[in-house]
Parts: C-alpha cells; sequence; structure tokens
C-alpha cells in the first residue's frame, strides 16, 4: 500500500474550539485521506445517478464502492470490496480494502452517520462512537446510557484502546484538519473514509445512503429512502424553477470574531439556489467553508433580503439578536425584518441536510416565500426549524 499523505484543498479549517458541534454544519473541512494509488476506475456500471465523489457497481459475489480523488474525479482515491459474511471469498475480486458485510459493530465518527444508519434500522450496528456528548440519535444516547455502546474519546484525539475494547469490524469516520488518528489506523480494523461531504450537489451527498446502506446489509431500505428524497426534493425544486423573483441570502453569524459561510459552491450553497433563492457568494468557487470578518460579510450581504442563521443558543426576537453583537443592526434584512433562526439547541437543524435534504429543501423555499410577505410579530412565521424573528 503507498503512503497515506493528507489531501491539500486550499479551504480554511475551523479552530478547534468550533469542533465537534459546528463541525457538524461545515463538514467541506479539508476530509478523507488519499492512498496515492494507482488503482484504475472499476469496469462495473456505476448504480449511482447524482454522486460525483463515489461510484457503485456489482461483481459476481461482491459489491464495489470507488471513493474518487478530490480536486480529480477521474482518480480512484480508495476501493471497498464488499463480500457477504456468508459467502465465500471469491477468487476474482479487484484490488481493494476487503470488507466481510454486514459490518455490525462498527465505531462512527459522526452523529450525521448514526443518524442515517438510524434511518436505515442499522443503528444497531454501532458498537461505539466518539464526540458521545454531541450525538443527538435517540438509539445511541440510550445505548451510551446503558453502555452498550462505548464513548470511545473526541473525535480530535480518539482513543484506540476504548474503540479496540469493542472488538469492532470497522471505523466508520470523515477525517478532516485538526483530527488526531495516530493508533486507530492500526488497529487491524477497517478504516471507511466518507467523503460525502465534497460532494456539491445535494442529492449527490444524499446519495451516500446506499453506501451506508451496503456497509450495513441494508440495500433495499437505503435504495428506498433515498428514492423518496430524490421524489420530494425534484417535486420542490419543480415548484421553485418557475420563480421570477429570487431572494439574495444571507447566512449564518459572527462565532469568536469569524464568520464562517459555504462556499459559492457548496452542496448548501446549491440547496440555497435550488430553493429559490439567490446565495450571496454564489459566484464563488469554493466547495468548502469560508472564514469572513464582519466587514467583509457586510460588503458581500449589502444587497441581502433574507437572513438565514443556524444558532446554537434559542433566540426569538431581534433585540435577543442584538445582545449577540449590536452591529447586526447594519444589515438589511435585519432592517427588513427577514431574519429566520434555527435552534440547533433543540433541533437537528445543524444534521438533517446531509442525507434529508429534500427537507431542508422545502423549509428554505417556504422561507424565501414568506420573506416577501409583511412581518407579523404578533404571530412570528415558524417552520419545521427556522422561526422568523420579531421585533
Amino acid at each position: 500500500m503507498a503512503e497515506r499523505k493528507e489531501i491539500k484543498t486550499g479551504r480554511r479549517s475551523l479552530p478547534g474550539l468550533l469542533l465537534p458541534l459546528f463541525l457538524l454544519v461545515f463538514l467541506a473541512v479539508a476530509c478523507g485521506r488519499s492512498e496515492n494509488s494507482k488503482l484504475g476506475k472499476g469496469e462495473g456500471r456505476n448504480r449511482l445517478e447524482y454522486a460525483e465523489m463515489l461510484r457503485m457497481y456489482d461483481g459476481e459475489g461482491y459489491s464495489v464502492a470507488e471513493l474518487m480523488t478530490p480536486g480529480d474525479t477521474s482518480k480512484v482515491m480508495k476501493r471497498y470490496v464488499m463480500v457477504p459474511a456468508d459467502s465465500v471469498v471469491p477468487g476474482n475480486l479487484p484490488e481493494g480494502i476487503l470488507l466481510r458485510t454486514p459490518l455490525k459493530r462498527m465505531t462512527v465518527f459522526s452523529t450525521i452517520y448514526t443518524d442515517a444508519l438510524a434511518d436505515l434500522g442499522a443503528v444497531g450496528n454501532v458498537a461505539g462512537v466518539v464526540d458521545a456528548q454531541y450525538m443527538n440519535t435517540p438509539a445511541i444516547k440510550a445505548g451510551l446510557a446503558s453502555g452498550k455502546v462505548a464513548d470511545c474519546g473526541s473525535s480530535t484525539a480518539p482513543t484506540a484502546e476504548r474503540i479496540l475494547a469493542t472488538r469492532g469490524d470497522g471505523i466508520l469516520y470523515c477525517q478532516y484538519e485538526g483530527m488526531d488518528i495516530t493508533g486507530i489506523d492500526r488497529l487491524g480494523m477497517p478504516l471507511i473514509t466518507m467523503i460525502d461531504n465534497y460532494e456539491t450537489s445535494p442529492l449527490g451527498r444524499a446519495e451516500w445512503l446506499l453506501f451506508l446502506g451496503e456497509l450495513t446489509g441494508k440495500r433495499a431500505e437505503a435504495e428506498q429512502m433515498f428514492s423518496r428524497v430524490a421524489e420530494r426534493y425534484q417535486s420542490t425544486l419543480k415548484e421553485t424553477s418557475a420563480l421570477k423573483r429570487r431572494p439574495k441570502v444571507m447566512t449564518d453569524n459572527l462565532y469568536q470574531g469569524v464568520w464562517y459561510v459555504p462556499g459559492g459552491n457548496s452542496y448548501q450553497a446549491r440547496l440555497i439556489a435550488d430553493a429559490g433563492g439567490d446565495y450571496i457568494l454564489a459566484g464563488d468557487q469554493n466547495t468548502g467553508t469560508l472564514n469572513l470578518s464582519l466587514e467583509e460579510m457586510m460588503v458581500r450581504a449589502k444587497d441581502a433580503d433574507v437572513w438565514i442563521m443556524r444558532s446554537v443558543t434559542p433566540l426569538a426576537t431581534n433585540a435577543e439578536l442584538l445582545r449577540l453583537d449590536s452591529r447586526y443592526s447594519a444589515f438589511s434584512p435585519f432592517k427588513k425584518g427577514n431574519v429566520f433562526v434555527a435552534d440547533g439547541s433543540q433541533t437537528d437543524v445543524f444534521t438533517i441536510s446531509a442525507f434529508h435534504p429534500d427537507i431542508m429543501l422545502r423549509e428554505y423555499a417556504d422561507i424565501f416565500l414568506e420573506s416577501t410577505k409583511p412581518a407579523d410579530n404578533s404571530a412570528p412565521w415558524s417552520g419545521k426549524f427556522y422561526q422568523r424573528l420579531s421585533k
């Protein structure tokens, strides 16, 4: 195996204090490890329609998942060859990492993936997690409380001994800058890298459900779930594509002096566009996260109509927002009464769009439509996640 090296993406990373909660929002920060291999693309017919960073195809007695190289999707970064555990391993397998599926005792590095596994009915396949305090999946919380699911430390420094004690059969993780996986790559468990966050299409990212389904013996469930997601997404997109007026949209807010926003070519930016919005960074080509100052944001958002913000604390009024920073009053959406906030401490707004972009697309579409109406301070608009701030 060739020497592993970090992918250099040119994207700026988040500071350690933001991890892991805010990382759930901005996962497009240098994730994945290049094998630097010369694997050629497999010859099988790709089962996927939207994903650019993942190819999947079937062979005789096995299935294959190929992770493409960020920045050059013509090259295979890593290949997983999955053979049912109750079958004889075929003799003509393509080169790659062999996985005997379904994996039944995984250590998982993000609540994004445990939520998806729960949706597939495979949450019981999780034996350990990192960043346990930030796990939102109810079954994982219960497992941690009972001891059935192991707390394997933090994402910045996972505890190899605890992972080893799970006697697991795989480690599902998304590498980002600042994570130290020293030791866990020598435990004898296959490392299963997820680079779904490199997808620029919301449906492309959601299609990684099929990989999770293949890993856990839930292929049919994953195919059915993704089919429903894609159908609902396309239905909403059909509505919004006919809109003539597209409000200019700004996102998020300052955190410790930095304004973290999705790049203009990210899947979050695509969600805004598909929902009928005109993202203020639409011309930007970054697929990851940008770190802006307040002054830079004021220039970029000078003509914004709508402000959608994900917060880690409840906010219901303009006054509460100004207590965070009085300078927010200078933004046009604030003056127009078009600030919409989602409370991440009470909802899964930080994670839902990864594998259920149809839900967030519908929410954004409703927000953009609502922003064209006068604010009703006696009964502020409220959606599944977002609420319009009252004056």
